[in-house]
């Protein structure tokens, strides 16, 4: 930065904004803000009418790294090893998905029921759903699950940061081995439901940064949904359910064939998709 000339945040954030354009990013805007809110400690209306507002150089040294990484593109959430969840502010970093606006459904169909004694989540990644569920006071005690002490050590930092007095456990457990004997009220589960032959069709940002193991069962994209429809039974209370999201890959007629022993009922997205299917 030239010091003989007066910094103006505005262009500053114009010109970061055409660095990382090259690369189609639809979010330039709201990501160099974001940033910038990181790096500064301020809020984004402070980016635009707090006048001394002014980066010190180890500050333009680290937002000019962060930008870089952006240019590379590596989503600005793992940038910031930050994410947004129904209200809340998750720590995320690329052993886990980024937690995305869609699932919040999943709170709100919960919402339309009674509060649970007992729920089970599978796949918890950054625990923002059995997190969020706990905030939300949508059940008294809760079951978390994921595959690695990786993932499950950063469930538990934002438990600690977000709910430290909720009643989540824990724990590492394989779906498809699982050694959970208790029964629950609800179950619900953002699984792997991409197909593998569709990974490669994914936005980059998704593909190149995001955990694999997270997005695909390896598989068709419903071998998750039938562990679910063969485990149900054994792991639901008379008059429980599951709530479990599905993608645009996962036709609705299959799943009805997969869960043909139970009903299902479809929930839709603010774009009028289907990405909820709740089964007792």
């Amino acid at each position: 930065m030239n010091s003989s000339k007066k910094f103006s945040m505005v262009e500053f954030i114009k010109s970061s904004i055409n660095k990382i354009l090259i690369n189609n990013s639809y979010n330039a805007k709201i990501e160099i803000e974001l940033i910038l809110q990181k790096v500064l400690a301020c809020n984004r209306i402070d980016l635009y009418t707090t006048v001394n507002l002014v980066p010190n150089k180890e500050q333009l040294y680290i937002i000019s790294d962060y930008i870089q990484r952006l240019q590379s593109g590596e989503p600005v959430q793992y940038i910031l090893n930050q994410a947004p969840f129904y209200g809340s502010t998750f720590f995320v970093n690329k052993e886990v998905l980024i937690p995305r606006f869609d699932t919040e459904l999943i709170i709100e169909v919960l919402k339309q029921n009674q509060p649970a004694n007992d729920l089970l989540e599978i796949g918890t990644g950054s625990g923002n759903i059995a997190i969020t569920i706990a905030k939300e006071n949508l059940s008294d005690n809760i079951l978390a699950t994921d595959i690695s002490e990786d993932k499950i050590s950063i469930a538990k930092y934002n438990n600690q940061k977000i709910t430290p007095k909720s009643n989540i456990k824990f724990i590492i457990d394989d779906f498809f081995n699982s050694t959970i004997v208790e029964k629950f009220d609800v179950i619900i589960s953002n699984p792997p439901y991409i197909p593998k032959n569709k990974i490669n069709t994914l936005d980059k940002l998704v593909k190149n940064n995001e955990p694999l193991n997270a997005l695909s069962d390896d598989n068709d994209g419903y071998d998750f949904y039938r562990q679910f429809a063969s485990s149900g039974n054994r792991l639901l209370k008379k008059n429980g359910f599951m709530l479990l999201e599905i993608g645009v890959d996962n036709n609705l007629k299959k799943l009805e064939h997969i869960f043909s022993n139970y009903r299902l009922e479809v929930f839709k997205d603010l774009n009028k998709i289907s990405r909820i299917i709740k089964i007792y």
